[in-house]
């Protein structure tokens, strides 16, 4: 069986490597930071909010990798992320196995 349907959006979510932003100071003047993540085979521009960047380059440092930093927005037209947000929620450690 197939079947052909249409969407209205594809939602990203990009999973980031917590050490690329150890280190990382972000200006209190700026409003809005430009990432640019590569994937295999493209670069994913996305735009945001300089003050979750800042909380999330704080969790990283206070978590270290006990965090996964996580982007998240709408996927558009030439690689571009709109209204991107990025956060850095803890890992939660996987349940043991049932016996």
């Amino acid at each position: 069986m197939e079947l052909k349907l249409e969407s209205c959006s594809l939602k990203a979510s990009v999973v980031l490597n917590p050490a690329a932003l150890v280190g990382v100071e972000v200006p209190n003047c700026l409003s809005k930071v430009t990432l640019h993540v590569a994937v295999p085979g493209k670069t994913i521009v996305a735009e945001v909010n300089a003050k979750s960047l800042r909380k999330t380059v704080a969790a990283i440092v206070e978590a270290g990798n006990g965090v996964a930093v996580v982007l998240q927005s709408k996927l558009e037209e030439g690689n571009r992320l709109t209204k991107a947000g990025i956060a850095a929620p803890p890992k939660t450690p996987k349940p043991p196995p049932a016996d």
